[in-house]
């Protein structure tokens, strides 16, 4: 029989949900820190899970989302080097991976 909530769905939401906000941490924030934590564990990881719970269910379902998994492996490496080449305009050091509240 057919389910409205699945493992695969609940999962693709999730990881919607995540992309959604390191969308937000990445472009509307402006936190280039803490968007690489973000899409490499966050969006990167998510999208695994996502593909691994589709290709359990269906595995021609599961291959179809491997070329997110891919864009997210690049998207990963872009993310971090815009980081490594922007420091901080006012201290000139890579802005911290976590937020941290300055005293």
């Amino acid at each position: 029989g057919r389910e409205l909530v699945s493992l695969p769905l609940i999962a693709m939401v999730l990881h919607l949900s995540i992309g959604d906000a390191w969308n937000h941490c990445n472009n509307v924030e402006g936190n280039l820190g803490m968007a690489v934590p973000g899409v490499i564990l966050g969006c990167l990881g998510s999208a695994i899970g996502v593909t691994a719970a589709y290709y359990s269910t269906e595995p021609t379902a599961g291959l179809m989302l491997c070329p997110m998994v891919l864009w997210l492996t690049i998207a990963s490496a872009l993310v971090t080097s815009i980081w490594q080449i922007n420091p901080d305009e006012k201290t000139g050091e890579l802005v911290p991976l976590v937020p941290v509240k300055e005293a």
